[in-house]
């Protein structure tokens, strides 16, 4: 606590005027007591004497509560302060964590459907393959199939010939056998 410094001003009139040096602020408070303070005998100095210290302490008494107050507003506002930095930060990381949530949840679902892609991917490939080997077998049963055809017009040909020759022979012995005689 500050000091008390006491001045005796006009003591003829009747006031006392304190003033305190504050221990945390530095200012300083002035009042003015109007104070019966007879002059004469040392009875009276001693009543009056008596009266000042009695309004001295009263006067520290009502510092000392004001302070008091002071000192639970300030943890009031103190624990206020704390509180709402408190519920920001939670509402901070509550904001982020939803933020986080759905990028957790939007890059799961993105690995999901990349190994579906990946998967269907893989099949596509296999089919294709198996495609690519059912073309190729088909083109070479169309080679076949030409070649077979191109052997049976060959033999067609080939039977045709023989057939005109055959008949062209049977005829042949028909007329000589019937045009010319038997030499038998």
């Amino acid at each position: 606590m500050g000091s008390f410094q006491d001045t005796l001003s006009s003591c003829e009139h009747g006031y006392l005027q304190t003033s305190y040096n504050g221990p945390s602020t530095g200012k300083t408070t002035s009042a003015v007591h109007n104070v019966n303070i007879p002059t004469g005998d040392r009875q009276d100095e001693a009543r009056a004497r008596f009266e000042v210290g009695v309004m001295l302490s009263s006067m520290v008494k009502e510092h000392q509560g004001r302070q008091q107050a002071r000192k639970e507003e300030q943890e009031r506002r103190r624990k206020e302060a704390i509180q709402a930095s408190s519920n920001l930060t939670h509402a901070l990381v509550d904001h982020l964590n939803v933020g986080v949530a759905q990028a957790y949840l939007n890059q799961k679902r993105l690995d999901s459907e990349a190994s579906q892609l990946e998967q269907n991917a893989t099949n596509f490939q296999r089919q294709t393959s198996q495609w690519l080997g059912l073309i190729s077998s088909f083109t070479d049963s169309l080679k076949e199939v030409g070649h077979v055809q191109n052997w049976a017009t060959t033999i067609e040909s080939d039977m045709q010939t023989i057939a005109t020759a055959l008949e062209y022979a049977y005829k042949v012995e028909q007329q000589g056998g019937s045009g010319g005689g038997s030499t038998s």
